[in-house]
C-alpha cells in the first residue's frame, strides 16, 4: 500500500491559504521519503482558480468540494 499523503488545505475567498503551500513544500520531502504520492483536498466556493494553484503546485491530485453552503467567510 503506498504511503501517499491526504492535505486539507485552507481556503479565503475562492483562494488556498499560503499554508496550504507550505504544506505542500513539506509533503513534497516526506511523500520522497516514503515512496507516496501528495494529493490536496480544498472546500469553499468559488475555488475553480484554487484548485489550479494547487496543482500547479505539484500534487498528484487535487479534489474540491465547492458549493456556496461550504463558504467559511460567511
Amino acid at each position: 500500500m503506498p504511503n501517499n499523503i491526504l492535505i486539507v488545505a485552507e481556503t479565503r475567498d475562492g483562494a488556498p491559504r499560503k499554508v496550504a503551500f507550505e504544506l505542500v513544500n513539506v509533503a513534497k520531502q516526506l511523500a520522497q521519503g516514503m515512496g507516496g504520492t501528495i494529493q490536496i483536498f480544498a472546500m469553499g466556493s468559488n475555488l475553480a482558480s484554487a484548485a489550479q494553484a494547487l496543482a500547479k503546485a505539484g500534487v498528484s491530485q487535487v479534489y474540491v468540494a465547492d458549493d456556496a453552503a461550504l463558504d467559511a467567510s460567511r
